[in-house]
């Protein structure tokens, strides 16, 4: 297993995250467990869950199974565990999402709960909340009275970044929560966070969760960046675009079972990605994973495996190098935004 630091903080983490989205989903606990011991075996540290994810939604599934887990192996010092708050919990009351406060408090302690742990390493606010009263000197620019009636404008419906802050310092200074991070968060948030939080002399966000691929790589015009500048560690999801990346015959396959119908140039360009992997004698789902892992600030690609058998096909890739010129064929056939900003949007 290779490792790297999350960030600018000093924790190692597993180049390649065990992420358990499907766990409760489409994998029953058992293989579920059976996911979670090759993965140990294999030196993977750093596992992800979310309160949200499993079925039904909300209810904390994915958590529990894992929690189940943990107090089976006995192992939960040798890990780094990562789960997250924003997202609607049962019994679905107006406070039951969110990152006020009141949500985090409560979804962490359920968390805790459900994980049978007394701690969290990665705590992760998993979406940017859109009506964030963080930027006192705008909250009244082009502001409208039908603003007030909004749910996530007006200012009594949503939380501001200091409330937050306040909250993840709390469970910090309870030893709840050794890190927090954000997922799914536009830069300029990030950034202001981070910001507000250096101001206050609290810990920064330890990393940044989002989608990036090959397929999807509009990452690198400010979010990249931003973690690169700011020393937050870029964590991946879906590397595999949902499928999309895995290769052109087995895509075909599924979606002639659909009966979807993609356009003809993405066609075309899946078709010459399956061409230029197999001219290296690699599977498409291995490059697209090595792609991504050769990415700079990428500190760690979220995996989600279905099955034990997946996950070793997946932890391979660790053992691929891309060469130079391809990398350059692969900027040809996925061309990504071409610069970062500013110049993206300019001279």
């Amino acid at each position: 297993m290779q490792y790297t630091t999350l960030g600018a903080t000093g924790v190692k983490v597993s180049r390649l995250c065990l992420g358990t989205m499907n766990f409760g989903l489409a994998t029953d606990q058992e293989e579920s467990f059976a996911i979670l011991d090759l993965a140990r075996e294999r030196g993977v540290n750093f596992l992800d869950t979310a309160d949200f994810y499993g079925l039904p939604a909300g209810t904390g599934v994915s958590e529990s199974i894992l929690g189940r887990w943990l107090s089976e192996r006995g192992c939960r010092d040798e890990l780094v565990l990562a789960t997250k708050a924003y997202a609607t919990m049962e019994p679905m009351g107006p406070n039951d999402r969110g990152l006020s406060a009141y949500h985090l408090r409560r979804a962490c302690m359920q968390s805790l709960k459900r994980l049978q742990t007394d701690h969290i390493d990665v705590y992760y606010l998993h979406h940017y909340d859109r009506g964030l009263r963080g930027l006192p000197e705008l909250a009244n620019v082009g502001r409208t009275a039908e603003d007030d009636l909004r749910p996530g404008v007006s200012g009594t419906l949503a939380p501001s970044f200091s409330e937050i802050l306040d909250a993840l310092q709390r469970l910090w200074l309870q030893d709840k929560i050794t890190y927090f991070a954000t997922a799914n968060f536009p830069a300029w948030a990030l950034t202001h966070l981070h910001d507000l939080a250096r101001e206050r002399n609290l810990p920064r966000p330890a990393a940044e969760q989002c989608h990036y691929n090959l397929s999807c790589r509009k990452a690198e015009v400010e979010l990249a960046p931003a973690c690169r500048a700011l020393g937050v560690g870029l964590v991946t999801y879906s590397p595999l675009e949902g499928g999309l990346l895995g290769g052109w015959a087995k895509l075909k396959e599924r979606n002639r079972l659909k009966g979807v119908q993609l356009p003809p140039e993405r066609e075309r360009q899946l078709k010459q990605y399956d061409e230029l992997c197999g001219s290296i004698g690699l599977p498409p789902a291995d490059v697209a994973m090595a792609w991504l892992l050769s990415r700079e600030p990428v500190s760690a690609v979220v995996l989600g495996p279905r099955t034990a058998a997946q996950l070793a096909d997946s932890l391979r890739v660790l053992e691929i190098k891309l060469p130079r010129d391809f990398l350059k064929k692969l900027d040809e056939i996925f061309p990504g935004p071409g610069a970062e900003a500013p110049e993206f949007y300019g001279w």
